[in-house]
């Protein structure tokens, strides 16, 4: 009887840091916007829900108190691999995440290149700005998450619902129009890299605007190697920085853990990937030129072909364990106000020593700063 790993060995040569220069002021530029913003919609990636939650976001949630929607993105990875048993797939998924939501912040699972499901999700938003004062300057949303999570992709599919809507008058008159996209999209991560200017998505009331952002990665500090798998898997790392063939392996140990699972629901085929806990037993089965292409190709075929949860605990947590690992991950970057004081301070701060020799430059500063959280 085929027993599967527990437990995932450790690689020694795996760098669990993704975090770059541009995700750091965009940190900094979240502490001035934010104050004015009126909804923040955190996007998270449905195939790893634990591992795509940022503790910083929740932090600068709790510091500025601002109303926060959690948007489920890449809904459509379950519903596409096999439409007549999807809706089941996500059943049990979609009751951990009532669980793990209960008496918190509301959420919504979206496909973002789906018009429709977009539409929905603005309606959510129309929803809240109804339910609140009336804004003079409209109704600001912050959208944030990780890196490749599908910010740009909902930005341009909501800009394109309002470009559509408002030029059907300007089309009668025998002008022409044409949609251009407002945020770069890239199967990537990475390719938003600066904080945009206000980008207006509907006429309602004084209008709805958002401020698109780059992915801002997890700090080192609360990495494990687990999580950055999982957020390889999820593209949210440089395809170059995590080996394709432990890459594979860890994908190997998640669909080995989740075979009865995905064979319950008939959702997605494993039955071609031999009953292994070798990597390279799998690997040599292949194809494809080298082990790196086939690693490649591996991935490749699990993702686009099941239903895999890249999360282990992803359907066993529960609401308290939850919680915890989230107050752990704050309190390693000191706490909310401590982090918010590095964010704020950590490049413009100007330190003297006590002997009045010169002082400390600000980039000097910064990069103590970011090294020692980041």
């Amino acid at each position: 009887m085929f027993t599967p790993r527990y437990q995932f060995p450790k690689y020694s040569n795996l760098i669990l840091n993704d975090f770059k220069g541009h995700q750091w002021k965009a940190l900094q530029t979240f502490t001035t916007i934010l104050p004015q913003v009126n909804l923040m919609v955190e996007l998270r990636d449905l195939r790893a829900p634990i591992s795509s939650r940022n503790c910083i976001f929740e932090i600068l949630h709790k510091k500025y108190k601002t109303p926060r929607l959690i948007v489920y993105t890449k809904g459509d990875k379950f519903l596409s691999n096999n439409s007549s048993s999807g809706n089941t797939m996500l059943t049990p998924l979609v009751n951990k995440l009532n669980e793990l939501h209960a008496g918190k912040d509301e959420y919504i699972i979206v496909d973002g290149r789906n018009t429709k499901q977009n539409k929905h999700l603005l309606d959510i938003i129309k929803y809240k700005y109804y339910s609140e004062d009336d804004y003079p300057l409209g109704f600001r949303l912050l959208i944030c998450g990780i890196p490749n999570v599908g910010k740009s992709t909902i930005i341009n599919s909501l800009r394109k619902n309002y470009f559509t809507s408002t030029i059907r008058g300007e089309r009668t008159m025998g002008g022409t129009s044409k949609f251009k996209k407002v945020a770069k999209t890239g199967d990537e991560a990475g390719v938003t890299r600066k904080t945009s200017e206000v980008i207006k998505i509907d006429d309602c009331k004084n209008g709805i605007y958002l401020f698109d952002t780059p992915g801002i990665s997890l700090p080192k500090k609360v990495m494990t190697q687990e999580k950055f798998l999982s957020l390889s898997l999820c593209g949210s790392v440089k395809k170059n920085i995590v080996d394709p063939v432990i890459q594979a392996d860890y994908l190997l140990y998640l669909v080995n853990l989740q075979r009865d699972r995905l064979k319950m629901f008939g959702a997605g085929s494993t039955t071609s990937i031999p009953l292994s806990n070798n990597i390279y037993e799998v690997l040599d089965k292949m194809n494809g030129n080298n082990e790196k292409q086939n690693a490649m190709n591996f991935i490749d075929s699990v993702i686009n072909g099941s239903n895999v949860l890249f999360d282990v605990d992803s359907l066993a947590i529960d609401q308290r364990c939850y919680d915890e690992i989230l107050n752990s991950e704050v309190a390693k970057l000191g706490g909310t106000d401590d982090f918010i004081s590095t964010v704020l301070y950590g490049s413009s701060t100007i330190t003297k020593s006590n002997k009045g020799s010169r002082a400390i430059g600000s980039k000097f500063k910064k990069a103590k700063m970011v090294n020692k959280i980041f």
